[in-house]
């Protein structure tokens, strides 16, 4: 959605790498809508997180799916 224009939405939709020393961030998956929640499979150091797909029902709805994140995809 749009609202506000496109500008405003630019890095949304995507989980952002904060490097915590410096500052510096980068954009490490996109495509997601709504990612909250994430976790690591400590044997794969394989990424997770968890994505709601609803607009308008409230925050209390459990997530739509849990999907693999990689570096530098696009899961839209």
């Amino acid at each position: 959605m749009a609202e506000n224009g496109l500008a405003v939405e630019t890095g949304c939709a995507a989980i952002w790498e904060v490097e915590l020393g410096s500052g510096a961030y980068r954009l490490f998956t996109t495509g997601l809508r709504d990612p909250n929640g994430m976790g690591w499979a400590h044997d794969t150091a394989e990424q997770w997180t968890v994505v709601h797909e609803h607009d308008a029902h409230g925050s209390d709805l459990v997530p739509d799916c849990l999907p693999s994140v990689r570096d530098s995809a696009f899961c839209g």
